[in-house]
This record gives C-alpha cells, structure tokens and sequence, in this order.
C-alpha cells in the first residue's frame, strides 16, 4: 500500500467501533503467534505471525466522511501514524513510530473495504505475505539507531501540537459556578475514572492511594515489586472503600512485557486507565569513584527508565480510549540540586532525568488529552529515610530545612489530588516541591 493509499483510506473513512469476529471467522481463520497463544485479530492477514497482540482492531469502512467522523479516525491513528494535518488529508510519514501496527485492505461479500487493523498491545509481525484478495504492508519502528552515514538520510518526526479547539482534547472545560458551596467545592477536587500506581505499596503511595479513593477514585490498580508487603494496609483500602475495585499485582517496572501485560490486566478489571502514578524508586549512597557501575545501571534502570516504561504502556491504552489522562512522577528534591551531606550521585541523576521526561512527555502528549506532571518530595518520613544508621543525616536536613524537620506522607496527598483531579485540568509539564523549603538554600 502507497503513501497515496493511506492517505486516500484514511480520507474517506469512517470509524465503526470494535467488531468481535464472527464464529465461523474465529475457528476458521485464526492465527497463532510464535509463543503459542491464538489470536481472532490475525484472521484478515494470511500468514502473518505476531509476537504479541495489540488492541482490539478498529474498522475503518469507506463511505462519505464527515468532519466529526474524520476526526475521530486520526484521534485513534494519531500514536501509531504522524498525522500533521487536522483534516487528514496528508500523512507526512507512512511510517509507525511506535512499531508493531498493520494496516491493509481486504475483500468482504464482494464489496471492496478499507480496513485499519490494530492490535491488544504493541505487535511486531515477523512474517506478512500477500494473499489472492488482500494486501498487507508491515510498518515497525527500529530499534537500532542511525550510524553517522545515516544520519543525513534520515527522516525526522515533528511534533503536533493540539489547537486547543472544542473539537480536541485539550478544549477548555465548561466554566459555571456551581450555586451550592460545598458541591462546588467538592467538584473541583473530584477524581474520576481509574488509576495505575506504579510502587503503589510503599509508605507514599498508600497514603497516596487513600487520598485519591477518598477524592471518588473508581478503581485502583497497585502494581508493585511485592504488592503483600502492604497486604493489610491494602485489605484496610478495600474495607474502607467497598464500592471502588481495588487490585494488586507483581511487577517488575524495567520488564515492558510484564508492564504490558500489567495493563492490559488494569484495562479487563477496572475497565479503563485514566491515571498513571509512579512512585517507583531506589536510591544508594556510595562514593562516585566507588560506585559500581551494576549500581548506576540498576538506579537508572529502574527510577528513570521504568517510569517511562510505565508512562508509555499508560498514555497507549488512554489514546485508545479517546479519553486523555494524567500522568504523575515521583521525582524528588534531589532533582534539583546537590543534596548534603549523603553521596548518592545515581539516584540524583536519575530523578532529574524524570523532570525532563516529564517536559518531553508533557509537550508530546497533550494532544491525546494526557496532562503529564510530576512532584518532588523532600525528606519524607518513611524507610527510605529511617534507621540509626542515619540519625546525623537526619539532624543536618533538619537543620538545613526552614521547617525545621522532614516531612510525613499524608503532606504529599494534596498536591496528588491536585494533579490527578479536575483541579489540575490546565496543569501541565509542571513539577511541585514538596519539601518544607529545603531546596530555598
């Protein structure tokens, strides 16, 4: 399929929701993926095999478009295809940056139809072979970066920015003041939908957890190294909040699959992610020239490019859903300048690192509706920050801090709310210091 056909395709369609495939399609065309599972998704492309699924497919059929129409289908294409013109007449890049993503015709009851296939997750199709009556193109983001040779022969995405329209997903809410002050009130500081929060069942996110249940958080879903840790605290949550579903799993943040497939277990229980927390994180104070670098790899691995690996699984299932998001990290003061008297050289970078994430991520994805934020915490008062061990660090950040002392959990809980509900509407790429006025010297 030319450029010049996707362009055409996508001109003219219209979106029709998710259709399951039929019983005779289903055990007359599946198709499996290497690792064994059978997929219905596979059944328009003859001999294709999928390393792992995508989301449902989403059928685009031809037939006299119209703009609200039109719309739609390059809100769903948009993660997948650099679209840069609002009417969607011109693609400026046929590729998909994010990998994995089909896009085909096929003849149904002898009525030639365009389709627009997409998968559960993320697919990368290692096999694809035209068919008598289809035709597929296979379109995959590498994973190798350009040589310097390459380098003056590459093509370079742009960003797209939103128009702030009422027709995208950034338009302004509706203003009207509510005439009783304690609904008005209460409304302001709703959270709505569900929400994943990454390291959900340390000391932070707990509280963090309580505080958005008790703003009408829905549905919850704790992903953690060992979510049991916390088992009673998280048993309290249920019995405290017996309407809302509240659910944990094992998860190990620097595996995507694990954290896909994570998601993808959020999305079938609770129905849909509408906010992503990530309180991931570990820290080692060691000498720089001491450091091992299995450490540093480790810190990073985890604190920077976890949450990442969180954030991109997240903000996926919020564009499929048409709906936007929030996206909260944890990042710390330490992200902002040098702390004393500890050496903890790793963690410091890797937290600063999530402020520019969190602008990078901010400025791409607001046009999906997702806000992208993060706080920085001082000292707080929780294991990361106890034992004898550190009894003179403690003093001296006392001593350092206008307050006069660390910080306890439940201080961190307002600025949650604030992010994840309607209060945080206009706030985006924003970073709140939580800290007693530690960072001021």
């Amino acid at each position: 399929m030319t450029t010049e056909d996707l362009r055409s395709t996508i001109h003219r369609s219209t979106l029709q929701y998710p259709k399951k495939p039929s019983k005779e399609q289903s055990t007359s065309s599946k198709m499996k993926s290497p690792s064994g599972p059978t997929y219905d998704f596979l059944a328009p492309v003859k001999n294709a095999e999928a390393e792992e699924i995508c989301m449902e497919p989403f059928e685009y059929t031809r037939s006299p478009s119209s703009k609200n129409t039109v719309s739609k289908v390059i809100a769903r294409l948009r993660p997948w295809l650099d679209i840069s013109d609002q009417s969607a007449s011109v693609l400026s890049s046929p590729d998909c940056p994010v990998g994995g993503f089909l896009i085909g015709t096929e003849s149904t009851d002898h009525k030639d139809r365009d389709t627009v296939t997409r998968r559960k997750r993320c697919i990368r199709v290692t096999e694809v072979n035209k068919a008598k009556g289809s035709q597929t193109r296979t379109m995959t983001a590498s994973t190798d970066l350009p040589d310097r040779d390459a380098l003056t022969k590459r093509s370079v995405p742009s960003m797209v920015l939103s128009d702030g329209s009422p027709s995208s997903m950034t338009a302004p809410p509706t203003s009207k003041p509510e005439s009783d002050a304690t609904k008005g009130a209460q409304e302001r500081f709703t959270v709505r939908g569900n929400a994943v929060v990454a390291g959900g069942a340390g000391t932070l996110g707990l509280r963090s957890c309580d505080a958005l249940l008790e703003h009408g958080l829905q549905g919850l879903m704790i992903l953690d190294r060992d979510p049991t840790i916390s088992q009673q605290e998280i048993d309290a949550l249920r019995t405290k909040f017996p309407t809302a579903k509240i659910a944990t799993r094992k998860v190990d943040v620097t595996d995507e699959r694990a954290v896909e497939a994570a998601m993808d277990e959020t999305s079938d229980i609770l129905g849909s992610v509408d906010a992503l927390l990530c309180f991931v994180g570990v820290v080692g104070c060691v000498e720089s020239l001491e450091m091992p670098i299995a450490q540093w790899r480790k810190v990073m691995d985890i604190n920077t490019t976890g949450s990442f690996i969180c954030a991109q699984a997240a903000a996926r299932r919020m564009v499929a859903q048409g709906t936007g998001g929030s996206i909260t990290f944890i990042a710390s003061i330490s992200a902002h300048r040098v702390n004393f008297p500890q050496p903890q050289a790793a963690y410091n970078v890797s937290k600063a690192a999530l402020l520019m994430l969190k602008s990078c991520l901010a400025a791409e994805w607001a046009r999906y509706g997702i806000r992208t934020n993060s706080l920085s915490p001082g000292y707080m008062d929780t294991i990361l920050n106890a034992g004898d061990g550190i009894a003179d660090h403690r003093r001296i950040w006392a001593e350092r801090n206008p307050s006069g002392r660390m910080g306890v959990p439940s201080e961190l809980t307002g600025a949650v709310v604030l992010l994840v509900s309607s209060a945080g509407s206009y706030i985006n790429g924003a970073d709140i210091v939580v800290d007693g006025g530690q960072i001021v010297f």
